[in-house]
């Protein structure tokens, strides 16, 4: 049977107390706690709003996995700097700043349209199989999918090539959650040994079977699933051997482990990246991890912050698309830009 583990609904762990970053992003100055209050605030005002718009699953009569207090308690957490040197814009100086203001609340529906597109929307958490090759839908898409190899997405950085994870080829999980999507019941990503799996098939949509006859191979030309567990997980999808090893190095086992403060001393992103989407933090963890690839990947980028003044100042006009696709080229290439606006 295929797994329907679904998160717990709480979180059972609160991070300790805050401190101010050891480094900051280049392009956002770091928040005040007043500020921070002032957000929390207007988003509660708002939680109606949001529940209504972003966090209801389209194709799903189930719940959604992306609750609204799991997401404020996020924004808590990732916007006053608990994890050194990584925050969540909210933004900065004094709350009466009207236009710091927009910009924050601009950068926090930015990031929920991008949670609505790749995860909310469908009501998942780990990534689905939808990039279909030779009209086929290859099991060995958990390796990467639309021509990725998520293996292979190195830190760009050589001084951070130190935080990746290690591809382990004896790794062995299974997609914890199951979604529904325009295929139907596809069956969920995994990844094992190619000693178990020297070749993987691929599923077949018309009549719902898995075939494994013979090797099917995803875009990059993969067949097999060894090394394979680095897909897409939690509100924005994180991905990749960079991307899991950060969250190890900044907020995991790693952490801890090197004497750093750690939100998740007993997580391990590196053995057991499925932590994401089950277990009792993933009530906050499918926000929080979504909050870390936003400030690594949109927030850390100099053009992202120059659109994002010039929307704010006027500078752009309201229905400027230049904004969000920007966001979108830097997320996915541009694949789901028009979904990302629209939700916007």
């Amino acid at each position: 049977d295929l797994p329907t583990v679904s998160p717990s609904t709480s979180p059972s762990y609160s991070p300790s107390a805050t401190v101010a970053p050891t480094g900051s992003p280049i392009i956002f100055a770091y928040p005040s706690e007043e500020f921070i209050g002032a957000i929390i605030e207007d988003m509660l005002t708002k939680q109606v709003a949001i529940e209504q718009k972003i966090l209801i699953p389209s194709n799903s009569e189930e719940p959604s996995f992306y609750s609204f207090d799991g997401f404020l308690e996020s924004i808590k957490i990732m916007a006053d700097g608990t994890v050194p040197g990584k925050y969540f814009y909210v933004g900065h100086d004094k709350p009466t700043n009207r236009e710091l203001k927009k910009r924050a609340l601009v950068n926090i529906a930015l990031f929920l349209a991008h949670t609505k597109t790749v995860a909310v929307q469908a009501n998942i958490c780990d990534e689905q199989n939808v990039d279909r090759v030779n009209n086929k839908l290859p099991l060995s898409n958990a390796c990467g999918q639309f021509g990725e190899s998520y293996q292979d997405l190195r830190c760009p950085h050589a001084s951070e090539s130190s935080m990746e994870c290690p591809p382990d080829p004896n790794m062995q999980m299974i997609a914890v959650v199951k979604g529904e999507n325009s295929e139907g019941s596809v069956p969920p990503f995994f990844c094992g040994p190619k000693q178990y799996f020297p070749f993987t098939g691929y599923y077949d949509a018309d009549t719902n079977e898995i075939l494994n006859e013979s090797p099917s191979k995803n875009r990059a030309g993969r067949s097999d699933v060894s090394a394979c567990c680095w897909w897409g997980r939690g509100s924005a999808q994180v991905k990749g051997v960079c991307m899991y090893g950060k969250l190890n190095y900044y907020i995991g086992a790693r952490a801890a482990a090197e004497g750093r403060r750690s939100l998740y001393p007993d997580i391990d992103f590196c053995r057991n990246p499925s932590q994401i989407c089950s277990g009792p933090y993933a009530f906050t963890l499918m926000w929080i991890t979504g909050m870390f690839v936003w400030i690594e990947q949109v927030q850390e980028d100099s053009t992202y912050s120059e659109l994002l003044d010039n929307f704010v100042s006027n500078s752009l006009p309201v229905d400027d698309r230049r904004l969000v696709d920007h966001v979108s080229e830097v997320l996915d290439g541009g694949r789901n830009k028009d979904e990302r606006y629209e939700n916007f």
